[in-house]
């Protein structure tokens, strides 16, 4: 079974390489989650767990739907 902090980090990577395919700067993802930029890199460099709420906000921001975000996380 995956250890805590090893998905966080996973996770967190995910979410970069989807936010910088969709060609987004951190700070402008950032902007659009209304959350600061230093709580976007705590998130990426998988300092902690999104809630529910975030990952919604997530995929709407990334225009992905939350079925397809889940089914394409690998960990």
């Amino acid at each position: 079974m995956i250890e805590k902090e090893d998905f966080q980090k996973l996770l967190g990577n995910y979410i970069q390489e989807k936010r910088k395919s969709k060609g987004l700067t951190g700070a402008e993802f950032a902007r659009r989650l209304f959350m600061e930029p230093s709580n976007l890199h705590k998130l990426e460099n998988g300092q902690y767990s999104p809630t529910l709420f975030l990952i919604c906000k997530i995929c709407e921001v990334l225009e992905i739907d939350l079925d397809n975000f889940i089914k394409e996380f690998k960990y």
